[in-house]
């Protein structure tokens, strides 16, 4: 048994002491100490409530020699609500034929997170990209320039989720969420460290579109389909 183990069944041990009976706690709390003893490790520095940060990394959500905005926004989304950061890479690939080298570009949305959160946001996102296609599509009604109805859109759905979020975030939520964000900020540093910001707000004012897209997006429901059970589980937004 490695250290790292001891110390995890030592933190087991302890949190006996939030629901066992007086005996079981009383044994628990002994199999600890003698634990700590053997293995040379200080009781009182073990906090059993502490668990361990999950290690941080990332997913490629779309890969294609286009991304359309679409693809953008609905990354957006996942990165402000859906603990992600999102970034667009890439990727040049060169071959050579008859004709002397020729280049191809694949694009790649990046979400990075840790394990959960990105299986949480590949889901929301795919799910997101599907619904901005099917709105377009079937509710754009006089709406003429897709990037305004989709950016309306995506406000929309923001305007939802920021509403529900503020309703259920705690105090101690909000600090929880800073160091998650911090600590993606860090990876992106570590990884990719001259990443840059691009603009996704539309060139034009397109009104109409972008009022469409906005109705769209109030429209929309979000459910993750995940939940710790393996049941489908509602999400901000639903």
């Amino acid at each position: 048994m490695t250290r790292d183990e001891v110390i995890e069944k030592i933190k087991k041990l302890l949190r006996m002491k939030h629901g066992g009976t007086p005996a079981e706690v009383e044994t628990a709390l002994s199999m600890a100490a003698e634990l700590a003893r053997k293995h040379g490790i200080d009781l009182s520095g073990v906090d059993p409530d502490k668990t361990e940060e999950q290690p941080i990394g990332h997913i490629d959500a779309t890969t294609s020699a286009r991304l359309g905005w679409e693809c953008k926004y609905s990354s957006l989304v996942c990165q402000q609500f859906f603990g992600v950061t999102a970034m667009i890479t890439q990727d040049v690939q060169c071959r050579f034929s008859g004709c002397g080298r020729r280049g191809r570009s694949e694009f790649k949305i990046r979400l990075i997170g840790t394990a959960w959160d990105t299986q949480i946001a590949i889901y929301v996102y795919q799910f997101l990209l599907r619904q901005f296609r099917v709105c377009w599509n079937t509710k754009r009604g006089r709406a003429r320039n897709r990037q305004a109805f989709m950016y309306g859109m995506y406000i929309g759905i923001c305007t939802k989720l920021e509403e529900q979020k503020q309703r259920q975030v705690s105090g101690e939520g909000l600090v929880l969420v800073g160091r998650a964000v911090a600590r993606r900020d860090q990876y992106l540093k570590d990884h990719w460290p001259n990443a840059g910001t691009s603009d996704t707000t539309p060139d034009s004012d397109a009104k109409v579109s972008k009022y469409a897209g906005f109705l769209a997006g109030q429209d929309t429901e979000i459910r993750t389909g995940l939940a710790d059970s393996g049941k489908v589980a509602p999400m901000l937004g639903a």
